[in-house]
């Protein structure tokens, strides 16, 4: 009998474990997909500032 209550109990657990993981992942998920939105801007910003860079240093090249 008591066997059969702890099982109850760890289902029961389980189940309450099973349905609020959705909802965890869910805001990790929107969490990492704004870090990786905010890491393709920071990429983004550091390659057009590269470009930038390499058109003043070619400029300066050719005004010499």
């Amino acid at each position: 009998m008591a066997a059969l209550v702890r099982d109850t109990i760890n289902a029961k657990s389980h189940c309450k474990l099973m349905l609020s993981q959705p909802l965890i992942n869910e805001r990790e998920k929107r969490i990492r997909m704004s870090k990786d939105v905010k890491m393709e801007s920071t990429v983004l910003n550091s390659t057009k500032t590269d470009f930038l860079t390499l058109q003043g240093r070619k400029r300066r090249l050719n005004s010499k």
